[in-house]
């Protein structure tokens, strides 16, 4: 029997995750392929084309409605075909920024600090 097949999934954890991360969440077949799922999908969000949408859309130095962010990320994300669940997607902004949430006039946000990819 190949490798490949009988310890597949090990085998794709490990050049995807690193064996750090494989030995920190363990060897649950669910959670290894929840890992590689997110692992592969930042892959993709942090994709040179998306950075360069969430950049146009969003500056340095600007706080920003949540709703805003989450509008204009997943209007991004869908045009590149990124598939999201739709949780969490304004906390996704921190993938592109030094972002810190912050309410202003009991708006909740985000205020953008450095691009973290310019």
């Amino acid at each position: 029997m190949e490798l490949q097949e009988r310890f597949g999934l090990i085998i794709d954890a490990y050049d995807v995750l690193g064996e750090e991360k494989l030995l920190a969440i363990g060897f649950k077949e669910r959670d290894i392929k929840t890992a590689i799922a997110e692992a592969k999908s930042i892959k993709e969000q942090r994709a040179p084309g998306v950075r360069n949408a969430v950049y146009l859309k969003f500056r340095e130095g600007t706080w920003y409605k949540s709703r805003d962010i989450t509008d204009g990320l997943s209007d991004i994300f869908k045009a590149y075909g990124i598939k999201t669940d739709g949780r969490g997607i304004t906390r996704k902004i921190k993938l592109y920024f030094d972002a810190t949430e912050q309410n202003h006039n009991d708006a909740r946000g985000w205020y953008l600090g450095r691009a973290l990819f310019k």
